[in-house]
């Protein structure tokens, strides 16, 4: 049993008799009960049931305007507690649920009449009741194929099977249908995107989950409809969320890129200073170091209070040229960050909020990072660095030419676990494999930051230093050095650079 799910209105002894049934062992409902009823608690036996079920995620589903639904808060505190003798309160928070889910059905338009879709419940809500933390199969190193046949011809589901996630990103929607064995994956899904209802035009949606005798990731652009599908299925050890988060996103860059948007991984925050406000992106993969240097960047204005920060996004955005300038928006509303690429001051802070995926592996840790309406703003463009983890050095560099700028964002260059890689701009998810589209599109982008003085460089991070965090610290110093150099924060328009540009 991998967890609890109970649906409705649920007494706190209906619970309770819930999670007797779910034990695997033997025990029955009188000696329970006795065991609660003693004032020599604890008991072994009892202790022994409180800790089993302290490892397996509880999850309460709700229909959202039931009559009889009680609000979060309150269900909260009866789940969390139960009544022994003199009506006294025991303490198990063991037996708190670990979110309570609302559910409802909506009508959408579905093109494809062999499945089931409209029949699926969709999540509309979650309420955490405390970190929620769950484990998913390893990862297995997939690629996700741009296919060329429709993918659900002869796919079949079960409705009850499943829940449905409607997502927005940006002005995108999108549907995702996960299996309910998988419901941990659904909530952490519905923490890292923008929860929304079906529209009447889905733009993509994704079925996961499946089972098939081959592992399979795959996405299609179905014409007739006008919307990208996507598929992953095989066994067990293929559904993996990090996999789900990656088609999410290699599906949205391929609609960015076909309206001529260039999707980048990294972060991009503002900074205010004299009521001066000016935008500065970092483009790179997690391997390059963007989340420490993220975490530095927030260091450094902590102790320098005349800076003013605030996140736009923290992994995934997009590149738009409008009006003559270059702006940007960003994918999620949530950070999904590796936990060995953490500070561990950061860890503590975090560590009463978000979910935590795979303790015992590869742990993740997803928490909210920014506001929808902030990350789907456009934000004019004033600094863009490629970061660059590769080299043994510290600090910043501006690119010496345009033509530099090409080559290195071209190249994407990258240290991995030792190891060179490359990908454009770094990033994987669908920019790489669409090269024939990406590189001229992203020598058009370069250009237009050219021509409009927008600074373009390198930012150094040393991701494989043991002294990393250091390393970050020396180029975020460098950072504003150059931006007050330049006088950033005191002109409307950046002069060009003593650089070659």
């Amino acid at each position: 049993m991998n967890q609890i799910l109970l649906q409705d209105d649920v007494s706190p002894k209906a619970y309770l008799k819930a999670l007797i049934e779910a034990y695997p062992f033997t025990i029955d409902d009188d000696t329970v009960y006795s065991l609660l009823n003693k004032t020599t608690y604890p008991h072994p036996a009892l202790i022994a049931f409180l800790k089993y079920f302290t490892e397996i995620p509880k999850y309460h589903l709700i229909h959202h305007k039931t009559k009889d639904t009680y609000n979060l808060h309150d269900l909260a505190e009866r789940m969390s507690s139960l009544l022994q003798l003199h009506e006294s309160i025991l303490h198990m928070h063991q037996f708190m649920y670990d979110a309570t889910i609302q559910i409802s059905r909506h009508s959408f338009h579905n093109p494809y009449a062999h499945l089931p879709l409209t029949k699926i419940l969709f999540l509309e809500m979650t309420h955490l009741h405390k970190p929620l933390l769950f484990k998913t199969p390893d990862a297995k190193a997939m690629i996700i194929h741009h296919s060329q046949d429709f993918l659900y011809r002869d796919l079949s589901l079960h409705a009850q099977n499943f829940i449905a996630v409607s997502i927005r990103i940006v002005d995108k929607c999108g549907i995702v249908f996960i299996p309910r064995s998988q419901l941990g994956s659904a909530i952490a899904l519905s923490q890292l995107y923008q929860c929304a209802s079906p529209q009447t035009h889905q733009d993509f949606m994704i079925i996961c989950g499946i089972a098939s005798r081959e592992n399979q990731a795959a996405y299609y652009y179905d014409a007739t409809n006008a919307q990208y599908i996507g598929y992953i299925g095989g066994d067990t050890d293929m559904e993996t969320f990090p996999l789900m988060v990656t088609m999410v996103q290699t599906i949205y860059n391929a609609i960015c890129i076909d309206k001529h948007d260039l999707p980048i991984n990294g972060f991009m925050f503002n900074l205010t200073k004299h009521k001066k406000t000016i935008s500065v992106v970092c483009n790179g993969c997690e391997a390059c170091g963007i989340h420490e240097l993220s975490y530095a960047l927030k260091q450094y204005c902590d102790q320098h209070p005349q800076y003013h920060i605030e996140s736009i996004f923290q992994q995934s955005g997009t590149l738009h040229f409008l009006d003559n300038d270059i702006f940007a928006t960003g994918a999620q509303t949530g950070a999904l960050i590796p936990l060995k690429r953490l500070d561990k001051a950061y860890l503590l802070a975090h560590l009463h909020q978000g979910i935590w995926l795979n303790p015992n592996g590869e742990a993740m840790l997803i928490h909210h990072a920014v506001s929808f309406d902030q990350t789907a703003a456009f934000h004019k463009v004033h600094a863009f660095f490629y970061v660059n983890n590769y080299e043994e050095k510290t600090g910043i560099r501006c690119f010496a030419s345009l033509e530099e700028a090409k080559r290195v964002c071209s190249e994407g260059c990258y240290q991995l676990q030792g190891k060179p890689c490359h990908a454009v701009l770094g990033n994987t998810a669908g920019v790489d494999q669409q090269k024939d589209e990406t590189l001229p599109l992203l020598h058009h982008f370069l250009d237009m930051m050219y021509i409009n003085n927008i600074a373009m460089g390198e930012i150094y991070t040393q991701t494989d230093s043991a002294n990393q965090h250091n390393s970050c610290m020396q180029s975020i110093e460098a950072l504003f050095q150059f931006l007050e150099e330049e006088n950033f924060f005191q002109s409307d328009s950046p002069a060009l650079f003593k650089t070659g540009l």
